[in-house]
């Protein structure tokens, strides 16, 4: 006869605990739940577009009270996967809404955090007397112009965002399948779209912008195979010994 290999006791109690409090948040009033997703949502809009909007007023078109809302909706998709009644486990190769929340709302912020810190990758005049980031857009068009400093811009802040957040779940990345990776690339891309609105609305950048999305898509995949191939070696390293 077969036995059962139970987990270690405090496996099974975190478990149960996640299932639990999952069955706890399943029978509060959705309107609560709305509430939080909603609020929370545009607390984190707030604080973050609030230094932009203050440090570059002058130079911000209508394109950027889009981008504003695009990332604000890019936020209250987040939370909404949250906040969704489940349990909130990372197991290796599950990707959870709470998986793909910690997703979208870390590359949500980074990108916009990335836009402050770097702002001549979104064409943006620094409000500093110098920034490195200035001399580095500059390389970018003595390599190849327009077209080459969009790749690599994009290419850049997708790498150095995706990098941080994919580390965030890099347990559940770890196991993942192709079709897993390119979800989560996609899921992460979300938070690109509303510099592609303002891409997409100036004339001069509206031809280069298969060129930042290119670049940005392939920053993402690297970041996320890169994460998923260390925390891989790092379990067969584990294992050996």
């Amino acid at each position: 006869m077969s036995h059962l290999i139970q987990p270690p006791p405090e496996i099974s109690r975190k478990i149960l605990k996640a299932i639990t409090g999952a069955l706890q948040e399943e029978k509060k009033p959705r309107a609560i739940r709305v509430a939080k997703v909603f609020v929370a949502a545009t607390l984190c809009t707030a604080i973050l577009l609030t230094p932009l909007f203050l440090l570059f007023r002058e130079e911000l078109s209508f394109a950027w009270k889009l981008a504003a809302f695009a990332w604000w909706v890019c936020l209250v998709g987040g939370f909404y996967l949250y906040y969704y009644p489940q349990p909130r486990l990372t197991v290796p190769g599950y990707f959870s809404p709470w998986v793909f929340s910690k997703i979208l709302i870390s590359m949500t912020m980074l990108t916009v955090i990335q836009t402050l810190i770097c702002p001549s990758f979104v064409f943006l005049e620094s409000p500093l007397p110098w920034s490195p980031f200035t001399g580095l857009t500059h390389l970018f068009m003595e390599w190849g112009g327009m077209k080459a400093c969009m790749f690599f811009c994009g290419f850049l802040m997708s790498f150095g965002g995706g990098a941080i957040t994919f580390l965030f779940v890099s347990k559940t990345l770890k196991r993942s399948s192709l079709r897993d990776v390119l979800k989560v690339i996609s899921i992460a891309y979300l938070s690109q779209i509303p510099l592609l609105i303002i891409q997409l609305w100036d004339d001069s950048l509206r031809e280069f912008v298969s060129f930042w999305i290119t670049g940005g898509l392939l920053g993402l995949g690297l970041a996320c195979l890169g994460i998923r191939a260390m925390r891989m070696k790092k379990e067969a390293i584990h294992g050996a010994s």
